[in-house]
């Protein structure tokens, strides 16, 4: 199992991988709140970061290994998604999309996985601007503190060879970003 996050019905999605990624072994699942599972889709490689548009009418989720988040409608009242559609596409020489979350006004913060960076993506899928990392693989967020307006970032050593006093595997905390998120849910069962 990967990323997972809670929705607001209190339905706990996650993502499942192979440890190899290989292409099409992937899923997202669900798991609500009475302990049954059911798989929501199939054919992924290897999925990540996921989250909601404000609204909750729209699910976004990230796969790692083909280089692309997609945009699903969502249908948060019965737990499904539908029409799926590439919402960003990503060089290689960008790193690759991890975790991810959604602010307030909608826009997606994406770890850029081998890429030291994060991104910031519009509702419309245009990229808004880059906050450059002291880490080469910065792996997930999301939004915390009193008014949710810090944004806490984790990374990742693996597979690295570093000096013990690099900061890689370390979480950061950027303030100042002009920002909020949302409340984060929590699992109803």
């Amino acid at each position: 199992m990967n990323d997972a996050k809670c929705d607001r019905h209190g339905r706990l999605w996650a993502g499942s991988t192979t440890m190899d990624f290989q292409p099409g072994r992937g899923a997202l699942h669900v798991l609500m709140p009475d302990w049954t599972t059911r798989v929501v889709l199939e054919g992924l490689t290897l999925p990540n970061g996921l989250d909601w548009s404000p609204d909750g009418r729209t699910f976004y989720l990230a796969d790692t290994m083909a280089g692309e988040i997609s945009a699903f409608d969502a249908d948060l009242e019965r737990a499904t998604i539908g029409r799926r559609r590439t919402f960003a596409r990503f060089p290689d020489d960008t790193g690759m999309p991890d975790g991810l979350t959604v602010d307030a006004t909608g826009c997606l913060w994406v770890a850029m996985w081998g890429g030291d960076r994060m991104v910031r993506i519009s509702p419309d899928g245009d990229l808004l601007g880059e906050l450059l990392m002291p880490v080469h693989q910065p792996s997930s967020c999301t939004f915390g503190g009193p008014a949710l307006d810090v944004l806490y970032i984790t990374s990742a050593r693996e597979g690295l060879d570093l000096p013990d006093d690099d900061p890689a595997g370390s979480v950061f905390a950027v303030n100042g970003l002009g920002v909020a998120g949302t409340p984060a849910a929590v699992f109803g069962g």
